[in-house]
């Protein structure tokens, strides 16, 4: 098989490298994680993974500076492990697979705004929103599965909203947009109707904000559910299987931008000592690394995963007149007015001057 690897790739780099899964698996104790080959990457080039296997694009400087969320933090409360699927136990979306288009900035931003709804309304709201929607339809300034931006995703999906995923399913690609863009819509043709007659909520998303500091990325995660992460992913980070993973010094300075959703964090005894990690979701399908997951060195910073983390919250405000997505919620049984808003709401005016919010005309 290596040969008819070596065939296909040979005029480009190999997705799948042997000599760095030999090296790897052979100095564990040097590296702290496993390597595999993969079929699903068999005979693709590292440059087609890079493009196509990826898909968040490098953000501008106005958005990576962004103020962040003011917390306040404490420390004694943070245990040494946390997991938000134990927390919150069929709440947090399992690990999807964003298939040979670069749209981990649909597949993360989706996830998080998904996990977000589900565990705001108690489990009421129990259906994944549609990563078709956002790829589709947030098509101002974005390139679809030629990669996108956080900044517009979070926008679009605060300004129109999305339909559940059963309304409008996975196909892979770019095509027309088919649910109109309405500023003030509560609800929009469901897609896979035949009849074209069914209507479904849109689920709108309050204004994103950033989270900075290891244990402020803590506290979020614990407090409100998985937040989205941008980390720089190395060539060797497509064959890993297991373990903490850190970026290697291998050869090779291909490299490509990657949004994934960070769901808890724990640490592990590597060589006898104690060795932080994150646990994140990536969108590589649930054979990939652990059951779709991966840990990743937690507090250094690794692959850049902690520059740029980001939250929301469920926009559940109620109006006079009850919308027709509050009257779907409260058939499910919701009681809107129970869940409470802090002080320091996203929903408020000050602190929304300061997030993605006034950055809407991208879309």
């Amino acid at each position: 098989m290596s040969d008819r690897m070596e065939l296909l790739c040979e005029k480009d780099r190999c997705l799948v490298d042997p000599q760095t899964i030999e090296m790897v698996n052979r100095e564990q104790r040097r590296f702290g994680w496993t390597a595999s080959n993969y079929t699903m990457f068999w005979g693709r080039r590292l440059s087609e993974g890079i493009q196509y296997r990826l898909g968040t694009l490098h953000s501008r400087r106005k958005v990576l500076s962004m103020t962040p969320l003011k917390q306040i933090i404490d420390r004694d409360a943070l245990p040494a492990s946390f997991d938000s699927r134990t927390r919150w136990r069929g709440l947090v979306g399992p690990p999807k697979d964003q298939g040979w288009c670069g749209s981990s900035w649909v597949y993360s931003t989706v996830g998080v705004a998904s996990d977000r709804w589900m565990i705001m309304t108690k489990g009421r709201m129990h259906e994944s929103l549609s990563h078709q929607h956002l790829l589709s339809c947030n098509n101002r300034n974005q390139r679809g599965c030629a990669g996108g931006h956080l900044s517009r995703a979070w926008a679009f999906i605060k300004k129109f909203g999305l339909v559940p995923e059963s309304c409008y399913p996975w196909t892979g690609d770019t095509t027309r947009c088919n649910v109109p863009k309405q500023k003030s819509g509560q609800d929009a043709r469901c897609v896979a109707d035949p009849q074209g007659v069914e209507r479904r909520p849109l689920f709108r998303m309050g204004p994103v904000y950033r989270v900075v500091t290891e244990e402020g990325i803590m506290q979020e995660i614990m407090s409100n559910g998985p937040v989205q992460a941008t980390m720089k992913v190395n060539p060797d980070f497509f064959m890993y299987s297991g373990g903490i993973y850190k970026c290697s010094a291998l050869p090779g300075s291909e490299s490509g931008f990657h949004s994934v959703r960070i769901v808890g964090w724990g640490q592990e005894q590597q060589g006898g000592r104690p060795v932080k990690y994150w646990t994140v979701a990536n969108s590589w399908g649930q054979d990939w690394g652990e059951g779709g997951f991966f840990r990743i060195r937690r507090g250094v910073n690794e692959c850049k995963i902690e520059d740029f983390v980001l939250g929301a919250w469920a926009n559940l405000e109620t109006s006079r007149k009850p919308t027709v997505q509050e009257v779907f919620l409260r058939a499910a049984g919701v009681r809107l007015a129970a869940l409470e808003v802090s002080s320091q709401s996203p929903f408020d005016e000050p602190y929304e001057s300061t997030t993605y919010s006034n950055l809407s005309n991208e879309i």
